[in-house]
């Protein structure tokens, strides 16, 4: 009887859920491609607070740079000024990497007018023999970023620092608009005051020196006798040979679709695009052409191990115990099968 390696259900759960994934991904886009124009519609018409919510959403959903980029202006429009110069910084960086360099250039001289805007504080913290914790509003500031003071968006916002035996100190500071650093000196912490158990615990009442009519105590339990292992399940193998086999043509099929679809969107973006150079319509035609392409080519690679796995499974059947493992991984920039086994 045939052994399978452990991790070839994995491979199969992943085959048989890539056309979900795939269809999840589809109303992804066109949701966020919905989000965005109605976001760019508001914010056109000064409602800023809707407009930034659905640019959030719509950059949440299917990231984007022409998203992103609105994204800080709405931001920027909002007051959230550190919030925006991080987003203008990420824009020209994706921008340049993206040969993109007229939007890259915009990003880098919004970031740029957009640096002396924004408040930021400074942090001196005290010598203690502990390790601090440091909140800045909801997020974890290391002691290792405050070598220079943090932007931050204007208002109000709470500082709390704390350390295991110590009370902890807290803040709530006022970062202006017109920005400028802010200097905040953290008092050193008190430690907490430790309460004595044993002052409180009752006296334990004397024992007696003779306890002559005590029973005796009963024997220990009897250990109970290990079970001898009993042969682990085996799988039929004309039947996983038959399975793998089919999802084998089925990560096929979904490659080949998701093919037609890369070269579907790349065709449409010529219309669109100039060389390098793009509108938003161009940049998510290109974007969605190389997300389909990297699932053709994961599926179409998976598709072919899982279809070599079922065909030796069928054919070395009657042979005595083979081994064999298949796996799958991917990445951002990728992915591998790898097929391995002992006949």
């Amino acid at each position: 009887m045939l052994k399978l390696s452990s991790q070839a259900p994995l491979v199969l759960l992943a085959l048989v859920c890539a056309p979900q994934l795939a269809r999840a991904e589809a109303n992804d886009v066109a949701a966020a491609e919905k989000l965005f124009r109605e976001g760019a519609a508001a914010l056109k018409r000064g409602e800023v607070e809707p407009a930034c919510a659905k640019l959030s959403q719509s950059n949440t959903l299917d990231p984007a740079i022409g998203t992103l980029g609105l994204l800080a202006l709405c931001h920027e429009r909002q007051g959230r000024t550190a919030t925006a110069l991080l987003e203008y910084r990420t824009v020209a960086s994706l921008a340049r990497s993206a040969n993109q360099n007229e939007r890259a250039v915009i990003a880098s001289t919004r970031a740029r007018e957009l640096e002396a805007k924004v408040p930021r504080l400074e942090l001196v913290l005290p010598k203690l023999g502990a390790e601090l914790t440091i909140e800045v509003g909801e997020r974890h500031v290391l002691p290792t970023e405050l070598d220079a003071p943090i932007a931050l968006d204007p208002g109000p916002v709470k500082v709390r620092v704390s350390a295991d035996g110590y009370e902890s100190w807290s803040q709530t500071l006022t970062l202006p608009a017109e920005g400028g650093v802010i200097r905040v000196a953290v008092p050193k912490l008190e430690p907490v005051e430790s309460v004595s158990l044993e002052e409180d615990k009752p006296a334990a009442p004397a024992v007696a020196r003779e306890m002559p009519h005590s029973a005796p105590p009963p024997p220990p339990p009897a250990a109970p006798r290990p079970r001898a292992p009993g042969p682990p399940p085996e799988a039929e193998p004309s039947v996983l040979a038959w399975g793998a086999i089919g999802i084998g043509v089925a990560g096929l099929a979904v490659g080949a679709a998701f093919g037609v679809n890369a070269l579907s969107n790349n065709s449409k973006s010529a219309a669109h695009c100039s060389g390098n150079e793009c509108d938003f319509d161009g940049v998510n035609l290109r974007a969605r052409a190389l997300r389909s392409a990297t699932v053709s080519t994961l599926s179409f690679v998976g598709g072919s191990a899982m279809l070599a796995t079922g065909l030796v499974l069928l054919f070395t059947r009657d042979r005595e115990q083979p081994r064999l493992a298949a796996e799958v991984s991917s990445r951002s920039d990728g992915g591998f099968v790898s097929l391995r086994g002992r006949f």
